[in-house]
């Protein structure tokens, strides 16, 4: 796929957008197209009160264009004004093409709670859900759903003063690489090698961290493990891991201590045992899908099956939430 940029328009922003009509779309390193690659042309025009995005989208003789133009001071940036109008210029080309109706409309992608949360800031629920819909396309019963959703992240946000924190553990590997995955993972031999040498240099990092969170005056509420696939270590490096942030922090007073064990191939009673034994008291467990041909596709190597063998040992571990 080529992507032209005439204008002040960030690349990668560009780029995204078009996932949202070409899902999974490559990117051409040079400029030379076949006969059916498909081509995004945006033309960004800057004025002093406003920014004017046109967008044209072809594949092979067929064409559509999207026009819009944003006012400037309805945003605290002029690229937040021209991000509004690129998305909109395109979300109108695509639909023109491709007569698809995108609920999330230019907030596909993203984390729509984030972008919530900061309008209802502004204008409460209700100019939060306007905003939503006119600024960024979204569907009225999506807008109400994820305006709902940020109230509630904000109520748990209240419950916290100044003085706590968060704390995230990060387990860069998994078993196999899933084929939509963007996150920073390792999932070679050689590189799985590296989880005792790995975990070795996270333990001091964690002691590191320990004292700069004890001279800062903070509190730790939660503890969150994630991945990767934390349950890709074995009981023992579990034990090593968790071991260390018992010493570290007072993880009997969390509100919650999670270990994401999102591999269903990679649980086993043994290190769930590990788990409640130190205290953990929420695991996740994610099949992605309960389709085993959608699986397959993807590069999950587990079945629907052990998804299902996986949740009833997580319910029989003895640790509270199993989700």
């Amino acid at each position: 796929m080529i992507v032209n940029i005439v204008g002040d328009l960030n690349r990668s922003y560009a780029q995204t957008l078009c996932l949202i009509f070409f899902p999974g779309a490559k990117f051409a390193a040079t400029e030379q197209a076949g006969p059916d690659t498909p081509i995004v042309t945006y033309r960004i025009t800057e004025g002093e009160e406003k920014v004017t995005a046109s967008v044209r989208i072809e594949v092979g003789r067929t064409h559509a264009t999207g026009r819009h133009s944003e006012p400037i001071a309805l945003w605290d940036t002029k690229q937040k004004a021209i991000r509004i109008a690129a998305g909109t210029a395109l979300l109108s080309a695509g639909t023109k093409m491709f007569n698809m109706k995108h609920s999330w409309g230019i907030l596909t992608g993203v984390r729509p709670a984030k972008v919530a949360i900061s309008l209802i800031e502004e204008g409460g629920r209700t100019g939060c859900i306007q905003r939503l819909r006119s600024d960024y396309l979204v569907t009225p019963k999506k807008a109400a759903l994820v305006t709902d959703v940020a109230l509630r992240e904000m109520e748990f946000f209240a419950r916290y003063g100044s003085d706590t924190c968060s704390l995230y553990v990060s387990i860069p590997f998994c078993p196999t690489r899933c084929a939509y995955c963007s996150f920073v993972s390792y999932s070679t031999k050689r590189l799985l090698s590296l989880i005792p040498s790995y975990l070795d240099r996270l333990c001091e990092d964690i002691d590191r961290m320990g004292r700069v969170i004890r001279e800062s005056g903070k509190r730790v509420v939660t503890i969150y493990i994630g991945g990767g696939t934390p349950s890709i270590l074995t009981p023992r490096q579990l034990d090593q891991l968790l071991t260390k942030l018992e010493q570290t922090f007072d993880t009997s007073s969390l509100d919650e201590y999670s270990i994401e064990a999102g591999r269903p191939d990679t649980i086993t009673a043994e290190k769930l045992a590990v788990c409640a034994a130190h205290g953990i008291t929420r695991v996740s467990i994610n099949p992605q899908t309960l389709n085993d041909d959608v699986l397959a596709a993807i590069g999950r190597k587990h079945s629907v099956k052990d998804f299902y063998d996986a949740f009833a040992i997580a319910r029989s571990s003895g640790i509270a939430q199993i989700n």
